[in-house]
């Protein structure tokens, strides 16, 4: 009766062996219960939702976890296939690789994208495992899903306010210099050339003194919108800091590449900035530098993109300069 119900077993030792036999198989079958009791209460209760397929791919079983991630109920789900939640965003080889590696391995996990019952997308860590009976025939496959969409939202989040500014959105310098020194190694392989644009804003500061930062910062945003408009989406615009910006041109067939996007950007920056009640009017002073002419290493190049940028800026400003060669 105690081990019809659930309730705790106690077996007295009895010194008959067919009695004590009987009890010791009453003990084992108790634990069995409590086992299978304990797994069940597990499956329910688990935060990682779990889906039991037959051989044929027909679902079985899922936990109530699975069905709180994808948005089906278990009666939607039972009988259906797994592509259910087939988001689209992976190609054939994707799935085919995964099933390559399950009949290998009997086990695979990875990242999927999936979509739920609304309609929205999620992302899970997965793991797909085989399940075989005493004679190696395939019974099951159980697949464990983990939603992790928010945790790689807030990874995503994180790496990118590390590497861009604030204030813009742009690349900054660390994210800069990163890709400077990609661009290099790429132009030096291929024998490619490339441009350096050093860009500062003429008069910045007295605006940003005059009106304040609120206003200064609105501006900074807007000169960032306009220089990224005038370069390639291929390109990498950056801001430095303060008022000073960079440009990286790839794959350019020479200077007079170069300098179109550089009057380009001195044309942006000189049409007035309206912020609140205010227009503003300002310009920019721009450095050129070309690799491998003027510099075959990042902090060469800098140096001449710099050094050409005050050359701009002494002749006038709103203007641009080329770097001299040695």
């Amino acid at each position: 009766m105690a081990l019809g119900s659930g309730a705790s077993v106690t077996v007295p030792h009895i010194r008959v062996r067919e009695v004590s036999d009987v009890g010791s198989a009453i003990k084992n079958a108790f634990n069995l219960l409590t086992l299978h009791t304990l797994a069940a209460n597990v499956y329910s209760n688990i935060s990682e939702g779990v889906v039991a397929t037959n051989p044929d791919g027909a679902i079985v079983s899922v936990n109530p976890a699975y069905c709180a991630i994808t948005g089906y109920s278990a009666e939607e789900l039972i009988g259906a296939n797994p592509r259910i939640i087939k988001s689209n965003l992976h190609n054939a080889d994707f799935y085919r690789g995964i099933w390559e590696t399950i009949n290998k391995h009997s086990c695979w996990n990875g990242e999927i994208w999936n979509r739920r019952k609304d309609g929205s997308l999620f992302l899970v860590s997965e793991t797909i495992t085989t399940i075989r009976d005493g004679n190696g025939r395939i019974e099951h496959y159980v697949g464990v899903i983990n939603d992790i969409t928010e945790a790689k939202q807030a990874a995503e989040f994180i790496h990118h306010k590390a590497y861009h500014d604030p204030i813009t959105d742009l690349p900054n310098r660390s994210l800069f210099m990163d890709r400077l020194h990609q661009e290099i190694i790429r132009a030096r392989r291929n024998k490619l050339a490339m441009a350096l644009l050093f860009i500062d804003l003429d008069h910045f500061k007295e605006i940003n003194d005059k009106f304040g930062h609120d206003v200064g910062d609105d501006l900074l945003k807007m000169a960032a919108t306009r220089l990224a408009a005038s370069a390639r989406e291929s390109d990498t615009v950056a801001r430095l800091g303060g008022d000073e910006f960079t440009a990286i041109l790839n794959d350019i067939n020479g200077k007079e590449d170069a300098a179109r996007v550089a009057q380009k950007m001195l044309d942006e920056i000189c049409r007035p900035f309206v912020i609140g009640l205010h227009e503003l009017v300002i310009s920019a002073s721009i450095g050129v530098a070309i690799y491998p002419t003027d510099g075959d290493g990042a902090a060469s190049l800098l140096k001449a993109a710099d050094e050409a940028m005050y050359r701009a800026k002494r002749g006038g400003r709103n203007a641009f300069s080329f770097a001299v060669a040695g």
